[in-house]
């Protein structure tokens, strides 16, 4: 499914502005910077590039955070680069190019046994027992948090909203004990090793594993392992 227009908002939405001219900017770059000064998206999703812009200049907070800086170029996340290319309209594609760009960053890639806990890990998965669940994801992106002999136990944020798994894992990261010791419950899944392919290790790098939560990259499947769910059932589930 095609990455919709206020999810790439909300994955720029980091962004305060400052870092160039705002005509430099992209549509989606503009509309996440309305939404960090925390102008509302029903307010600023029709407007065009040069009125977001000029919402943008009437912000006092944009203008108590305007100060000389040299403009510096910084090498673009993982997602970034995703987002980039638009070559990507299914989740499929999101997950190959994922894939790709993990190998190009020299991730490191393992099996599921030899994973240590504390690692946000993007691997593929077919359930053992499939019938149990109404819908299972079949390409987790998956904090894990403990080993338990032939399984891991991990948080999988595909089961959550871009935008509260973009918060949480910036907590994970953080090590913020009220987080790291309290997952929400949607998301704990207990992991067969050998039902596990090779796993992708992201970057412990704060961009890197916000940017990477924000990618559609799952593949939720009903319990026959065949036919996809669509996420939002899966989200509005929990």
């Amino acid at each position: 499914m095609a990455f919709s227009e206020k999810r790439k908002a909300f994955f720029y939405s980091r962004l305060d502005g400052t870092g160039k001219k705002l005509e430099r900017y992209t549509l989606d770059e503009l509309r996440g910077i309305n939404l960090y000064y925390e102008e509302p998206w029903s307010k600023i999703s029709k407007l065009k590039k040069d009125q977001l812009i000029t919402n943008i200049r009437g912000l006092k907070g944009y203008i108590d955070n305007i100060k000389p800086k040299t403009e510096t170029v910084e090498e673009p996340s993982i997602a970034e680069k995703i987002f980039t290319r638009k070559t990507a309209e299914s989740t499929d594609d999101y997950a190959n190019e994922l894939f790709q760009e993990l190998e190009n960053y020299g991730s490191q890639v393992t099996s599921a046994s030899e994973v240590p806990p504390g690692k946000l890990c993007f691997f593929t998965y077919v359930a053992k027992w499939p019938e149990r669940y109404p819908w299972y994801d079949r390409r987790p992106l998956a904090y894990i948090l403990e080993q338990q002999g032939d399984r891991m136990l991990g948080a999988n944020f595909h089961y959550l909203r871009p935008q509260i798994s973009g918060s949480l894992v910036r907590s994970v990261l953080n090590k913020d004990n009220i987080v790291y010791g309290s997952m929400p419950e949607n998301t704990l899944h207990t992991y067969l090793h050998s039902n596990a392919g090779p796993v992708w290790v992201i970057p412990e790098v704060m961009k890197e594993y916000i940017g990477v939560t924000q990618l559609p990259t799952w593949k939720f499947v009903s319990r026959d392992g065949l036919n996809y769910v669509d996420v939002e059932s899966v989200w509005d589930a929990t």
